[in-house]
């Protein structure tokens, strides 16, 4: 006979143990298919009913509908989905993440040690590759099991005690503080799918009245929706207001079930099932079925409805320098951070192709309008590059293979030549032209039509190393190092032809003699920048193809 103290370690344990297992699953599942998902999830938004069955699908295998909702108040806060279909793929969603505990109910304990070893075999020797993170999730499956196994051991006790009797019929006849409790809970834990899986086995074990359990199921429900809300809580666009959309029609669902069905319920639970872990659910998957029923049809209201009572939740950001790709909720799955990162940087080298492109216009004419344009998109430069700088920092916190920790490095690197040439672009050739606008000079006709042409071949290299930061192409980034040493000709020659104009004494050149070298010297340097990009591409690409060869050879020798 367990003593009390000896209950309440091995039950705390349990919950520990549980909440570790679901967590593992979610990571796993997320690292190995994490792209996917997401990919499916963008997809399933043409219609309502696609959006249902995607959110049904991808969080039946995801195994955290809190976790999805995450992702679509992203999708929906960078205007990827309407407020709609996000509320149509959550209302799936929520479906989907009740099929692992219907899987879970049945008296599948001795699965536990087979899963964990079979996990752990799985991993063994294994570098952090999709086998590595599928063993992962089945260990934690594993772990589930032997955690709902323990907290049903660990209560089966308590039963018997008059104390904790007492206590479980106070929490029985006071219904709406267990629905409060069990909000609160799931909110903490972030997980509803670990708060039903512990009132499955406290009623599957008899410590807790049915009533109770199926209560504490509808507060799991509607504490789902709160870690999502918090973390929308401040933003101004679709985001908030699809977690509150999601909030609300958990919590309308569950005080239309507490108010009317479990009334109707009470003392006929055998209807639901005979047996009680089935019973809770069995419940819980039929809660979230017939609230999907009641509310899928009416999805577009909604969405007006919100739009139209919390109007200031759909402003929009006129911040041009706001990230537009960059994703919060997904830094734990770099599969999934690492495009999104990506995709940031694409943007901010849109930014600066076309700084890049007006500057050419600061060396004739009167353009001075141009200099605060390529100094507002400067800015808007410098802000992306903090922000994506600090998102790879505090992705390389998580577990990352080999071959993400170098995309993520091939990433920074990019990013931060791009900011390079943005500095060079508004601290050296603004300021030339700048210069040239002050004091009136001209550039000859000869030397403003060579500078012009240099300018084209530099612009067609930064197009260029986009294209291979986009694709990882070895042959284009090839290309982009064969091209320097064309740049470097060209650089030479109107340099050559600058200072033959100065002999023959032509007098614009005379004029504008140190404008016009140092334009030429920074358009090589920003050449440069995206050339030293298709170098680390190349580098990287050898040392790799270097890991394999001598991996080879090894195995080789060993056979």
């Amino acid at each position: 006979m367990m003593t009390g103290t000896a209950v309440l370690i091995y039950l705390i344990g349990g919950v520990a143990l549980l909440l570790l297992g679901v967590k593992m699953v979610r990571k796993g599942v997320t690292n190995s298919f994490g792209v996917v998902l997401r990919q499916t999830i963008e997809r399933g938004t043409q219609s309502r009913v696609r959006g249902f069955v995607s959110g049904l699908c991808v969080t039946g295998l995801f195994q955290s509908s809190t976790a999805t909702l995450l992702i679509l108040t992203a999708f929906a806060e960078k205007g990827i989905i309407s407020t709609a279909s996000a509320l149509a793929v959550a209302l799936g969603a929520d479906v989907g993440t009740t099929l692992i505990a219907q899987i879970l109910s049945f008296d599948l304990y001795w699965l536990g040690p087979i899963c964990v070893a079979m996990g752990m075999m799985g991993q063994a020797g294994s570098k952090k590759n999709r086998r590595y993170y599928i063993s992962k999730s089945i260990v934690g499956l594993g772990l589930m099991l032997l955690a709902l196994d323990l907290i049903v051991e660990a209560t089966a006790p308590l039963k018997t005690s008059p104390v904790i009797s007492g206590v479980m019929t106070v929490l029985a006849d006071d219904l709406p503080f267990l629905f409060i409790l069990s909000v609160f809970l799931t909110a903490l834990s972030h997980s509803s799918l670990a708060i039903v899986l512990f009132i499955m086995s406290l009623a599957a074990s008899g410590f807790m009245p049915m009533m109770a359990a199926l209560v504490g199921v509808l507060g799991a429900n509607v504490g789902g929706a709160i870690p999502p809300l918090m973390m929308n809580i401040r933003e101004p666009g679709e985001g908030r207001m699809v977690a509150w959309g999601v909030f609300f029609m958990r919590l309308i669902g569950a005080l239309i079930f507490a108010l009317i069905v479990l009334p109707l319920l009470y003392g006929h639970f055998d209807i639901i099932s005979a047996n009680p872990a089935r019973q809770v659910v069995n419940f819980h998957t039929g809660f979230n079925l017939i609230r999907a029923l009641m509310f899928l049809p009416f999805i577009g209201l909604i969405a007006l409805a919100l739009k139209r009572f919390v109007p200031h939740f759909n402003e929009a950001r006129k911040n041009k320098a706001q990230t537009k790709y960059l994703d919060k909720n997904a830094l734990e799955s770099p599969a999934i951070a690492l495009p999104l990162a990506k995709r940031e940087v694409l943007r901010m080298g849109d930014v600066v192709q076309s700084m890049l492109s007006n500057v050419i216009n600061l060396f004739y004419g009167e353009n001075r309008h141009m200099i605060a344009e390529v100094k507002d998109k400067d800015d808007i430069v410098d802000e992306l590059y903090n922000s994506v700088k600090l998102y790879l920092s505090r992705m390389s916190e998580n577990e990352m293979d080999q071959r993400q920790s170098a995309e993520c490095q091939n990433i920074l690197i990019f990013a931060t030549n791009l900011e390079h040439i943005g500095d060079v672009i508004d601290k050296n050739l603004c300021e030339i032209g700048a210069k040239r606008i002050n004091t009136g000079v001209e550039l000859s006709e000869e030397g403003l039509r060579e500078i012009i042409d240099f300018h084209g071949e530099v612009m067609s290299n930064v197009r260029l190393a986009m294209n291979v930061f986009m694709s990882g192409d070895i042959s284009l980034a090839q290309q982009l190092i064969d091209k320097e040493a064309h740049i470097r000709e060209a650089a030479h020659k109107t340099s050559m032809l600058h200072f033959e104009r100065m002999r023959q004494g032509v007098d614009k050149t005379l004029q504008s003699s140190s404008l016009h070298l140092d334009i030429v010297r920074d358009l090589q340097r920003i050449s440069d920048y995206v050339t030293h990009f298709a170098v680390a591409i190349i580098e990287e690409h050898e040392r790799v193809q270097a890991s394999k060869q001598k991996k080879k050879r090894e195995e080789q020798k060993e056979s």
